[in-house]
């Protein structure tokens, strides 16, 4: 039953793309549109403004794990016993 929703799901995901790059809507494609959009100066303005706010982020997790790997001593890992 499972392998049968996931074939119906993949056969949906295909038609999806199919339609998308091949039916017009209008004077383009679904897919013409989108790329199209994506080529805007607002577009470009807000991936880049993504990017760095993600960049912020990283860089600042970054340094809360390197700040509270150097404030917390190293817990000792017990050693493996072997069984006699």
């Amino acid at each position: 039953m499972q392998a049968m929703k996931r074939l119906l799901w993949l056969l949906g995901v295909i038609a999806f793309a199919y339609f998308a790059v091949t039916v017009p809507i209008g004077k383009h494609t679904l897919w013409g549109h989108a790329v199209r959009i994506a080529k805007t100066p607002e577009a470009k303005e807000l991936a880049d403004g993504a990017k760095e706010t993600a960049r912020d982020a990283a860089r600042k997790a970054q340094q809360e794990l390197d700040s509270a790997s150097s404030t917390k001593p190293a817990q000792a890992v017990p050693a493996a016993t072997k069984p006699e």
